[in-house]
């Protein structure tokens, strides 16, 4: 009984999280999502800030944020293997009315949210890419240069 309470509480507190409205959008990134790195970076080092190039970008465009937040809701869960590290590529934190409701980590294969790790979709990967090579203002490998 207490195991079917938490699974429906579990169910309840995704689905109001996903349904909250959200007024701001931060994105944490370190580099683009497909990048191989010479070492594994968790969470924990990833907020102090352990590869000192980590681009912030505050997306308010409700369009943004909602296309996101689809995409992140369509995710599969990730259950092929019990994951061993945590090289996490960036961050994702959404806020209501200036107050933190809910945040996740990504790596180059997976995302990271309330402990469980979701595969990340290549819907999911263009658009956290899109907006990081936008930051940086270059283009993707196989693009021409702007002009």
């Amino acid at each position: 009984m207490k195991k079917v309470i938490a699974i429906i509480m579990g169910i309840f507190v995704h689905a109001s999280l996903s349904a909250q409205s959200v007024d701001k959008m931060d994105l944490y990134v370190s580099r683009e999502v497909g990048a191989e790195t010479p070492f594994d970076i968790n969470h924990t080092y990833f907020d102090r800030g352990a590869l000192g190039g980590i681009d912030t970008v505050v997306v308010k465009e409700q369009d943004s944020i909602l296309a996101l937040k689809k995409t992140m809701d369509s995710l599969i869960e990730f259950t092929d293997w019990k994951v061993k590290s945590q090289d996490t590529r960036g961050k994702v934190v959404f806020y209501q009315n200036e107050q933190r409701v809910d945040s996740v980590y990504f790596c180059m294969f997976y995302l990271f949210k309330d402990s469980t790790y979701y595969r990340l979709s290549p819907q999911f990967k263009k658009m956290i890419n899109d907006i990081y090579y936008k930051r940086k203002g270059i283009r993707p490998y196989g693009y021409p240069p702007r002009k």
